[in-house]
């Protein structure tokens, strides 16, 4: 994303329930507000179902459970060294292009952590945090329903999602 274009180009005042609103605090607790509830609002349009979620499974690969190997440090290096330098930086603020640099001095740790997280199912709070921007999907660039969120994750975040995902 070219963020400068972007921000030459995003409006100071928003209409929201026919009130203009230029307070950039309040701007911001707006689209968090929209796009915190837009899932919600969308599964009420959803009609209600007596099926479940296991009468759309194949029962012939019935699993109760899965497992994922654990990871190893050429794993680890080999998946920080696929990130693009040139990505944004993340919430964590670690730039892609540093941690590419120094891959083999935190690959010992990661292997840890991200062993820790698939025996325990546990995902650390860290890498569940993410950059929000709104960006303008449409022409009227003063409603809120006019955005859409893309995420920014931290890099460590997509690595231990394509750990869990590669064969």
């Amino acid at each position: 994303m070219n963020k400068n274009k972007s921000c030459k180009n995003f409006p100071n005042t928003f209409t929201y329930n026919e009130n203009e609103i230029t307070d950039p605090y309040e701007i911001v607790n707006k689209f968090n507000e929209y796009f915190a509830n837009v899932g919600p609002k969308l599964a009420e349009k959803v009609p209600s179902s007596s099926l479940t979620f296991k009468s759309f499974l194949d029962n012939q690969n019935h699993y109760e459970s899965f497992f994922v190997d654990p990871v190893t440090e050429d794993e680890v290096v080999r998946e920080l060294l696929k990130i693009d330098p040139t990505k944004s930086t993340g919430i964590d603020e670690l730039s892609p292009k540093v941690i590419r640099q120094i891959a083999p001095l935190i690959k010992k740790p990661l292997v840890s952590i991200f062993n820790k997280s698939f025996t325990t199912g546990i995902i650390p709070d860290k890498l569940k945090r993410s950059l929000i921007t709104p960006v303008c999907k449409s022409e009227d660039k003063c409603l809120f329903s006019n955005y859409r969120p893309v995420a920014v994750l931290p890099c460590f975040s997509k690595i231990l999602e394509k750990l869990c995902t590669t064969d």
